[in-house]
């Protein structure tokens, strides 16, 4: 392709200007310097390799992803600082307003991760000394020293940053016409357009890996479409934030089509001077583009709505209506790109109602969205839950947040989660993200950040060229797109998406220069417009740019020294969690716990600064150690065993309590030593990782930690993580072995509904020794509860407390049915049924079969467990009718036969049941079973 030459000596600007009656078209090409030609195409190359690369790595989510951008980053940056060294004319360095937010965000983030005092710290932060210990804990702990909680990841996020930044640096200084401002949005248009058509290609070709030969470790490229982001959403704003630059280059091949069949002014940039040279008869260039341009839009649109991720479909939508609106608004849109767009939006449904989705229903995602009703938009545990928390941390840390990254450590210590419920490692909104690590002034940076392009591209499309106003439309479709998908999901983490919306920022900031550059009644020709201008800026000398070189060399490789620890510890990490999610059948089990533990123990001591790998690594020692313990039964003790002897065996001093342990527990004692090692350095540096002083807590003892101070260890994790089921059980134990039952009691009924692990070993402890009704009227559990405590009765054979359990259990099924969705509350009352029976309630099975037909049960099963109760009441009417009708439904199942024309003899042998006397003879109760007055009411 013939690219335009975007750089002129002052003389050939001038004897251009000279020629009277020449137009652009007909002046000479000036020839650019070999060196200056060599220059600018490595600046466009890294620009290329930054748009490709970062989303191609994972989306950048990846520490791989992180170190290629911290090397792209400075790169792209010192290429340009090399040029303006050693061009003949470098341009001005020019001012953005960008700058400023940028600058606060930084001054944010060096100050959250600089050694302050205590008397600075809680003037800045006053809540975080209510948290963390700022002075000296008396040998526990060191005083906390700086405003970040999480000191590892606010290092990592501030090079991610600052790395973006000279990408958008870099990409706003490059570019000095309008043409420059093209090919940006050229580059991001191919990067966004191939990464939906190699999406697509992967999913419909996929053997479940991604690339087809790397196995992530919480993702496959097989149930949705998301390309090379392991999040769906992710790669949905991808496709989001591009499918207006590929409208806009659509509407300028249009205009150059019609601009070669003489219906408009003859168009500069590259685009006008290729078709020049390479149109010919049949099918113009600027038609086949057109079409390659407007079928590419379909693509991103479909790959976007196939990725099922909601608002990320949404998201899409109004991107392409903003590009409709505004490009309407300023006169380069036609009615029949309006039209294309209703024909392409019919393609793209058409095409999702032939390629369904098998695992989610997006008609159904769709409808509820336009219902309106947010707790089933949300869905139970939905994300109002989590942002009320996370209002209660922007309340207590307004003016510098808790740490760029540390959303995943500091909202546990507000929000009680669920069991079952999987950890929010983001915020579900970028703004609560931003204003909870950052604060509000980061929170305000963001929005300041997100203003000035908006007001960039209004600019654009009020100004007078079209290629202009094409820009501002396109650049200000993928604006309103992030920022409205950034209200419900944290697509900004994915530095995949933060690269491309750095390059289109820069084009819309730095395309306003070229418009205030020219005065529309200037006699300039619409190619001189868009061609180089003399733009305003500061002249530095050349040589003044060899020290910010210097700088981004040095950058660029401390980053990378930093970096690479959290590579290779990454890549143990990622074997660690594949054979926790995907074990492989040919590793024996016990072989793979011993590569587990290898694999993050390289993992901890590769990146010593990362607290979740020490944590992880400190539970598996502990747990390694407590099964080889468990082999040698006969002169094993355990640790809770070792922990009293510790504490009431009479050591003085702790050599001596050291040379016990050892002949007690031998060489099996280093996993415990390494285990205590690992969790006080994870305190150390995630001092709000409760698991850790739990830790601590339990391995104290090796140390001579007295009692009390092991005590203050977990008090201290209770205060990081009041919620913790696993502090709390630790604290009740405590407390009850102490003596004080009522209190102990307490902290178990607290975390007890909440955690299926808890209410185990709860249960596991009190059945023994507890009566049914004490344990139900002290611990009021529900349907979960109940069921094991119904199995760990069972499992004792205490047929009286399990006919107590058993009666409660269906009573509270029964209650828990009238707030359930119609399907859950069928089968929540069928099972009551089946419970109340188990105990010869026939009334109440009775009225509760009476409920499910209210219901209008519409399933075989069922439709079968229904004939199954009435048979059991000898209702042979109404269970004939049940079983006759799932035979219909399945004629060749032959148990479901057997069991219907069992009922069909049943009724023409034996008398029908009569309901009213029925009820006398419901069997024998056990001697011990309690009244139904005697339990609790479930309303």
């Amino acid at each position: 392709m013939a690219i335009l030459p975007v750089e002129q000596s002052r003389g050939e600007k001038h004897r251009r200007r000279s020629r009277s009656g020449s137009s652009s078209r007909s002046s000479p090409a000036p020839v650019e310097s070999k060196a200056t030609a060599r220059h600018w195409t490595l600046l466009d190359l890294s620009v290329v390799l930054v748009a490709f690369a970062i989303p191609l790595i994972m989306g950048g989510r990846e520490p791989y992803g992180w170190m290629a951008l911290a090397i792209l980053g400075p790169l792209a940056a010192g290429l340009w600082c090399l040029r303006q060294m050693v061009t003949d004319e470098p341009t001005p360095l020019a001012w953005s307003w960008m700058y400023v937010p940028v600058a606060i965000a930084t001054g944010l983030m060096v100050l959250q991760l600089t050694p302050l005092s205590e008397a600075l710290l809680t003037s800045l932060s006053p809540k975080l000394g209510s948290l963390l210990p700022l002075s000296e804990t008396r040998g526990l702990l060191p005083a906390w020293k700086m405003l970040t909680v999480s000191p590892h990841e606010s290092r990592t996020g501030l090079i991610l940053f600052l790395a973006t930044a000279m990408v958008f640096a870099m990409t706003y200084q490059h570019m000095r016409d309008t043409n420059d401002s093209w090919r940006m949005l050229g580059i991001v248009c191919a990067a966004t357009i191939g990464m939906a058509l190699f999406a697509l290609i992967q999913f419909f070709t996929t053997n479940g890996l991604f690339f087809w030969c790397y196995e992530h470790h919480f993702g496959t490229a097989q149930d949705v479409v998301k390309g090379a982001f392991t999040n769906r959403n992710n790669f949905a704003h991808f496709m989001a934030i591009g499918i207006g630059p590929a409208l806009a280059w659509m509407c300028r091949w249009n205009r150059l089509r019609d601009e070669a069949d003489g219906r408009g002014p003859q168009a500069p940039g590259p685009a006008a001077a290729w078709q020049r040279s390479t149109s010919g008869p049949g099918l113009s260039v600027e038609t086949i583009m057109s079409l390659v341009m407007m079928v590419s839009a379909a693509v991103m649109a479909f790959a976007a709505f196939r990725s099922l991720s909601r608002m990320g479909t949404i998201a899409t939508g109004v991107a392409v209506l903003t590009f409709l609106i505004a490009g309407g608004i300023a006169r380069v849109v036609s009615s029949k790109l309006i039209l294309s767009g209703i024909i392409g939006c019919a393609v793209v449904a058409s095409a999702m109602v032939v390629f369904k989705p098998e695992t989610i229903g997006l008609d159904e995602k769709i409808e509820t969205a336009l219902g309106g009703d947010l707790d089933e938009i949300d869905g139970e545990d939905g994300r109002r839950k989590l942002w009320n928390a996370l209002t209660e941390v922007i309340g207590d840390y307004p003016l510098v947040g808790t740490g760029m990254g540390s959303h995943r450590e500091i909202y546990p210590s507000y929000l009680a989660m669920k069991d079952r419920e999987g950890e929010y490692t983001h915020a579900e909104s970028g703004y609560f993200q931003i204003a909870v690590e950052l604060g509000l002034p980061g929170l305000l940076s963001a929005i300041m950040a997100l203003l000035l392009v908006v007001a960039a591209c209004v600019w654009l499309i009020r100004a007078s060229h079209p290629d202009h106003r094409l820009l501002g439309v396109a650049v200000l479709s993928a604006t309103i797109a992030t920022a409205l998908h950034s209200v419900t999901d944290f697509a900004w983490y994915a530095p995949g998406n933060t690269v491309i919306l750095a390059i289109l920022a820069a084009i819309a900031l730095r395309s306003t220069s070229f418009t205030s550059a020219i005065t529309p009644n200037s006699e300039m020709t619409t190619a001189e417009a868009a061609g180089p201008h003399l733009l305003p800026g500061f002249n530095l000398p050349q040589w003044a740019y060899a020290a910010p070189l210097c700088l981004l060399l040095f950058l660029g490789g401390y980053w990378t020294w930093q970096l690479t620890p959290v590579v290779q510890a990454y890549s143990h990490f990622r074997q660690f969690q594949l054979l926790i999610f995907r074990p492989r059948p040919d590793i024996d089990p016990q072989d793979a716990k011993k590569l587990k533990l290898r694999h993050i123990l390289a993992a901890a001591k590769l990146d010593p600064q990362d607290g979740r790998y020490a944590v992880l690594a400190s539970l598996h020692l502990k747990q390694a150690f407590t099964e080889l313990q468990q082999q040698d039964a006969e002169n094993s003790m355990p640790i809770s065993q070792l922990r009293e002897t510790a504490y009431v065996g009479g050591f003085q001093t702790v050599p001596e309590l050291r040379e016990w342990l050892e002949r007690a527990v031998g060489p099996q004692l280093k996993y415990l030593d390494a285990s205590h090692q690992l969790a006080r350095r994870a305190a150390m540096s995630l001092p709000l990782q409760g698991t850790a002083y739990l830790q601590m807590h339990e391995l104290g003892f090796l140390r001579g930690l007295p009692k009390d101070k092991c005590e203050q260890l977990l008090d201290r994790g209770l205060v990081v993580r009041p919620h913790a089921p696993a502090l709390h059980l630790a604290k009740g134990t405590s407390l009850i072995l102490a003596g004080d039952a009522a209190g102990g009691l307490a902290h178990w009924k607290l975390v007890f509904p909440r955690n299926a692990a808890v209410r185990k070993q709860v249960i596991a402890m009190l059945a023994p020794s507890t009566p049914a009704l004490d344990f139900i009227m002290q611990f009021e559990p529900d349907s979960k509860g109940l069921n094991e405590l119904l199995a760990a009765y069972t499992q004792l054979k205490n047929e009286a407390e399990v006919a107590i359990t058993t009666e409660a259990l269906a009573k509270c099924l029964a209650a828990e049915a009238k707030e359930a969705p119609q399907p859950i509350a069928i089968s929540k009352l069928l099972s009551a049924a089946h419970h109340f029976w188990k105990v010869k309630n026939t009334e109440a099975v009775r009225s509760t079969i009476a409920r499910i037909e209210e219901l209008h049960p519409e399933t075989i099963a069922q439709r079968r467990d229904l004939g199954t109760h009435y048979t059991r009441l000898e209702e042979w009417d109404r269970a004939e009718e049940h079983l006759r009708w799932c035979v219909d439904q399945q004629p060749t199942n032959a148990p479901l036969l057997k069991q219907y024309e069992a009922v069909v003899r049943a009724k023409q042998t034996r008398p029908r049941a009569n309901p009213s006397t029925h009820s006398m003879n419901q069997g024998v109760i056990p001697a011990r079973h309690e009244t139904t007055s005697q339990l609790p009411r479930y309303n």
